[in-house]
């Protein structure tokens, strides 16, 4: 057996078994298979609708044989298919093809129309798009197909008398498919009554039999009992068919509509109460009773209606409550007519619905995402109705039902007790904005993004309203407002950034209005007293006693403060888009309400400098205006800014990853010292070791600003502070050795850049100097001065005062430090032309080992003694006699080296020199040497002329072959007093003393 669609012929019905309660799951090859089990099957149909291509809840099994029919009818009628019992009955003789037997009692009370003539090709979307012009229908157009004839005919179902007269005047004599129509009621079946208005006497007649009052307050449930009886054959908590629910719906209307109407004219007010009572308890309250639900819905929304918009008010509290409560039901059908009972209830209170809005609105919220399409899309209706009431009676309407409600304190007196103001009670109105924040701010919260739209949309709507302000209770929503730029559906990301632009155009707007309206009263004030001056002079003027004008928006109040705080954690967001919005805001922001920011820049600059750095340029670009502005606002003296915390945020983005986040964190703390620098240095502590750390930045950019804010903090500084900050900086030498090798050499000459290179030499030395741990450290950090010394430009001047000798506590000072270094410490005394010590320092060099790392750096200083620096001392060698300790001194270092280019390159400048010179050393040079040691010791037991002397253990230490000649040291060309001069030689060959017993022990 197979399955088909075709439609049952007139022979077949007899062998044809109609299913009634059919659950929309079903489906005719599940049916198939259970029919199958039981009898041979011919065909299975479930007719469909044509526009929801849904089946209708009803079905037809065709058997081969009447006998299996009717075992089939007995054996399986009441089986539950989807917690649903089957409704299986013979098909009736006179049913046509697709009737639903189920569907009589419906056609009969409502109206329905008669279409005949019609083309063989109108179908029933034809008919539905046709006749939906004059009104609601109540059910699908059914079309009668005829075998024998060329046309057939259809049956139309509208929900109300007025859309069916339309109809039949409208479209009588019109053509449909080029084929003109016949139209009219359709007749009772069995029955020459037509289906026209006097079927409403049925109601009528039934009201006239009650003749007791009692009997009338009964009326409606006896009443309802006849509908669901004749509409409804099972009320066991299934599911509604679309006819069964457009029967009762009808039946009810109708009598509600009549009754109410009849007890309202009769005064009976208690009789109302009585009917609403009974629908809402017997029926709406019907838990786990979907059906009787319906019809407690249904009857309430009737109810309602009935009563009209004057007297609805009185009750609305007994029938919202009901209504209300059925939209938490999980039949969806129970959802979907409490959506239809309160629009129908909305229609009719209008404003008086207001009073109930937050209930309205959180049942909204939860419906506009209900899986259920259908209740759905009748929240999506309710939704529009309800936004009309609110934008149109929010602002001012008033409650009919309201009481005043007196102030908190109704008068204001002054402290001799003299009334100056009363308040008379307010009169509430029906929407409380301030009751509302409340539920939107934990509803704004919702992920759901059909949810966030509505949302969005209620935002927008009320924001438009006048009068309501919605701009002053901003910090209720903003933060989660921004969250929904991050929704995964760009509906919901477009609506919210427009909306937030929509708001910080307000924000403006009512910025503009104070500022305006302060203008104003300034300028009045300022009037006020130039009349008076000329009241005092006699002078008389006019007075505007005219009131001041009112502008809206002067009275709002927004809370810069929270929304400020609010976008500063936005802006630490993942999402690009909430970080952009989020900085143009607080752009705006700085512009209307600087002084906000004054205790939130700490919090700022923490995300601010981040976002400096972000791949994204335009959010970077505006990221860098917003920095530039803040940092204009921070430089002016009007604000206290809390340096503490500032410093203490700056500081910590020297760890942050990105080079320019770290040059802006530099940029802030250079500026905040230039503001103010006591205030900075008090908290300079911790800032200078983070400073020092910064040092060790790979970029040669964060180096330079860094070291130019500690040149500008150590040249506002005492000596004590300097010394502090070179001893910190030599200790960060010695613990970053890559920072030493790398960066060392750049760094001092870019302090001495800034700085007085003599004081930072000086201070220097004298750290090192009391260096006595770590020799190669020592030695490392002497070379780099030293060679910074002779080849920097930095250190020009400093070379200038050494070479001419202005400062001998400069070269003893120098000299002392240098003195652990034979390399250096002999370029030195060759710059200052102290040959006669360079000389000795050769000498001494002699009785150690000469290790690759000297022969290195004697390497280098034969590399610059060819550079323009030691062009002084080049020329010296063209005076032999004066200047013999020089040549002493170089080919010393000639017999020290091996034969490299560094030898060759030495041997040749000496040989340039001999055959001009002739140079000729005599032995009388000996004596005279032997007379100056007799000299310097007649000086250390006092007898010279007071300069201090050296250690008597001096000439020991230098194996009696270093005299120091009992003359002036030249170091420029001219004599100098024996009394200046030798007092730092003699001190300086004490260090050598000193290097040279270092070098021993190690």
């Amino acid at each position: 057996m197979s399955l088909n669609d075709s439609t049952l012929h007139a022979t077949s019905k007899d062998c044809t078994l109609y299913l009634g309660n059919l659950d929309p799951q079903v489906t005719e090859l599940l049916l198939y298979e259970l029919f199958i089990q039981f009898a041979p099957v011919k065909s299975v149909r479930l007719p469909k609708d044509r526009l929801l291509r849904k089946h209708q809840g009803f079905g037809f099994v065709e058997f081969n044989d009447i006998k299996d029919a009717e075992y089939c009818l007995n054996l399986l009628n009441g089986l539950k298919i989807y917690n649903n019992p089957l409704r299986i009955r013979k098909l009736q003789a006179n049913s046509g093809p697709g009737d639903d037997p189920s569907s009589g009692f419906a056609d009969e009370l409502g109206p329905v129309l008669y279409v005949g003539n019609l083309d063989k090709l109108v179908d029933t979307e034809t008919l539905t798009e046709t006749f939906l012009n004059f009104g609601q229908l109540r059910r699908q157009p059914k079309i009668v197909f005829s075998d024998t004839k060329d046309h057939n005919h259809a049956f139309i179902y509208y929900q109300d008398f007025q859309s069916s007269d339309t109809a039949i005047k409208e479209m009588r004599g019109k053509m449909i498919l080029n084929e003109p129509i016949k139209i009219d009621y359709a007749y009772k079946k069995d029955s020459k009554e037509k289906h026209d208005d006097a079927s409403k006497q049925e109601v009528v007649t039934f009201i006239n039999q009650e003749t007791s009052k009692a009997k009338v307050q009964n009326s409606v449930t006896q009443f309802t009992d006849m509908c669901f009886k004749k509409c409804i054959t099972n009320i066991d908590g299934n599911q509604l068919s679309n006819n069964e629910a457009t029967c009762a719906t009808d039946c009810l209307n109708r009598f509600l509509d009549t009754n109410i109407k009849i007890v309202q004219i009769n005064g009976e007010d208690e009789k109302i109460g009585t009917i609403i009572k009974q629908l809402r308890n017997d029926y709406a309250y019907a838990v786990h009773q979907p059906n009787a639900r319906y019809g407690g819905l249904i009857g309430l929304a009737a109810v309602a209606i009935a009563l009209g918009q004057n007297e609805v008010p009185k009750y609305l509290e007994s029938i919202m409550h009901p209504v209300l409560a059925c939209f938490g039901d999980q039949d969806s059908m129970v959802r979907y007519f409490a959506c239809e009972a309160l629009y129908n209830i909305a229609k009719v209170s209008k404003g008086e619905i207001l009073i109930y809005f937050n209930e309205i609105f959180d049942v909204l919220c939860k419906l506009v995402a209900d899986v259920d399409i259908s209740v759905k899309n009748a929240a999506d209706i309710l939704d529009r109705l309800i936004k009309d009431i609110t934008s149109e009676k929010a602002a001012n309407y008033v409650s009919i039902l309201a009481k005043p409600v007196e102030p908190s304190s109704s008068k204001i007196m002054d402290q001799r007790g003299k009334t100056l103001q009363i308040y008379e009670p307010q009169i509430p109105k029906a929407f409380s904005l301030p009751k509302f924040i409340p539920l939107l701010k934990e509803r704004m919260y919702a992920t759901n993004p059909y949810t966030r739209m509505f949302l969005v949309s209620w935002l927008r709507l009320l924001d438009s309203i006048p009068g309501l302000e919605l701009i002053s209770y901003l910090p209720s929503f903003l933060d989660a407002l921004i969250s929904y730029l991050s929704a995964s559906l760009e509906d919901v990301r477009v609506v919210t950034e427009n909306f937030l632009k929509l708001l910080l155009h307000e924000i403006k707007r009512v910025s503009e209005i104070k500022k305006l309206v302060k203008k104003e009263k300034e300028d009045k004030e300022a009037q006020e007293t130039i009349d008076a001056s000329n009241a005092d002079n006699g002078v008389i003027t006019m007075l505007d006693h005219e009131q001041d004008l009112y502008i809206p928006g002067q009275d709002i109040v927004i809370d810069y403060h929270k929304i400020i705080d609010i976008l500063i954690t936005s802006l630490d967001s993942p999402e690009e888009l909430i970080q952009l919005v989020s900085l143009q805001w607080l752009i705006t922001m700085l512009q209307i309400s600087p002084e906000s920011f004054i205790l939130f820049m700490p919090k700022l600059l923490s995300v601010l400098l981040t976002a400096i750095s972000h791949a994204n340029p335009q959010l970077r670009d505006i990221a860098m205006e917003l920095n530039s502005k803040l940092m204009e606002l921070a430089s002016t003296d009007q604000h206290d800014i809390n340096y503490t915390l500032i410093v203490n945020q700056l500081t910590l983005q020297f760890l942050n990853e990105k080079e320019s986040t770290r040059l802006t964190a530099l940029d802030w703390l250079i500026m905040l010292h230039e503001k103010n620098p006591l205030k900075f240095l008090e908290h300079s502590d911790n800032t200078f070791v983070t400073l020092l750390k910064a040092l060790n930045d790979p970029s040669d950019k964060v180096i330079n600003k860094d070291l130019e804010l500690l040149s500008k903090l150590s040249n506002q500084s005492d000596d004590k502070y300097f010394q502090s900050f070179m001893t910190d900086l030599l200790n960060l030498f010695k613990k970053e050795r890559k920072l030493l090798d790398t960066r060392a050499d750049f760094i001092i000459r870019t302090i001495c850049k800034s700085l007085n290179p003599e004081r930072v030499y000086k201070s220097i030395s004298k750290v090192l100097s009391e260096e006595e741990t770590n020799m190669t450290f020592l030695s490392i950090m002497i070379q780099i001065l030293n060679n910074n010394l002779i080849i920097a430009p930095e250190m020009a001047d400093l070379r200038k005062k050494l070479i001419k000798g202005e400062d001998p506590e400069l070269f003893e000072t120098l000299f002392k430090c240098w003195s652990f270094n034979s390399p250096s410490v002999l370029c030195l005394t060759l710059l200052t032309s102290y040959y006669n010590l360079s000389y000795k320092i050769v000498l001494n060099m002699a009785n150690f080992e000469i290790s690759l790392n000297l022969l290195i750096q004697l390497d280098l200083l034969i590399q610059l003694f060819e550079s323009p620096v030691f062009a002084k001392i080049r020329l010296d060698l063209l005076n032999p006699k004066k200047n013999g300790d020089l040549y002493k001194c170089l080919y010393g270092l000639l017999m020290l080296l091996p034969q490299s280019n560094s030898f060759k390159v030495l041997q040749n400048r000496l040989s340039s020199i001999t055959p001009i010179i002739h140079l000729q050393l005599d032995e009388n040079n000996d004596d005279e040497y032997e007379d100056d040691e007799e000299g310097i010791t007649r000086e250390q037991n006092g007898s010279g002329n007071g300069n201090v002397g050296v250690d008597t253990g001096f000439l020991s230490n230098f194996n009696s072959q270093i005299k120091l000649k009992n003359s002036s040291l030249d170091l420029d060309g001219a004599p100098i007093e024996t009394s200046s001069a030798l007092t730092t030689p003699k001190k300086s060959l004490d260090y050598i003393t000193k290097f040279s017993g270092r070098l021993s022990k190690k």
